[in-house]
This record gives structure tokens, C-alpha cells and sequence, in this order.
């Protein structure tokens, strides 16, 4: 039986992560998305957050957490012991999903 394979685009650089010929053909590096030039500036809260230290971003991307407050709890720990601010970022859609999932069962 032959083995199908999902295709993978990854958005970031080759730079960062380089490709490894482990992953196969159907995975693809693209580099980074943008949508061009735009106007946004940071709100002055972020300005200050970004200049405060070197702060870290922890995404959850869609990954299910079966426990939210325990992660939270962990996550913040962590945080508070090696002295970091962070950025964290969970899909808020995965999470609503799980919470129908429990309380349809």
C-alpha cells in the first residue's frame, strides 16, 4: 500500500529552518507571507512591551489543550522563573471546539 502524503506549505525562511531532505517532496519552504505595504502602526502599548526587553512569543497555533489552565499556569510559571515577558497565542477556533466537544459528550 502506497503511503499518501499531506502537502505542507511552511511561511518561513529557509534561513531560519533549513529544509531537510527528511521531510520529503510534498513539504515546501515558502519563505515569509506578506500582504505588502501598509499603513499599521503598533499601538503605543506594544511599543513599550517590545522596548521593556527582549520578549518572547509562545504560539499554540491550533494544537488542542486538553488543559487550558494547567498549560497557563505552566507557561506563566516558566515565564515568571527565567524572568521573560511573552506574547502568547492560542487559536482561539480550536479552543471553542473543544469546549462544545465536552460539554456535548
Amino acid at each position: 500500500m502506497a503511503r499518501e502524503y499531506v502537502p505542507v506549505t511552511q511561511g518561513f525562511s529557509e534561513y531560519v529552518i533549513a529544509t531537510q531532505t527528511e521531510w520529503g517532496e510534498h513539504v515546501q519552504t515558502t519563505g515569509y507571507w506578506t500582504l505588502g505595504e501598509s499603513s499599521w502602526e503598533p499601538a503605543a502599548a506594544l511599543l513599550k512591551f517590545l522596548e521593556t526587553g527582549d520578549p518572547v512569543f509562545i504560539g499554540l497555533g491550533s494544537m488542542p489543550v486538553p488543559e487550558p489552565q494547567l498549560s497557563r499556569a505552566l507557561i506563566l510559571n516558566a515565564l515568571n522563573q527565567a524572568k521573560w515577558q511573552a506574547g502568547v497565542r492560542a487559536d482561539p477556533v480550536c479552543e471553542a471546539q473543544r469546549r462544545k466537544s465536552l460539554t456535548a459528550a
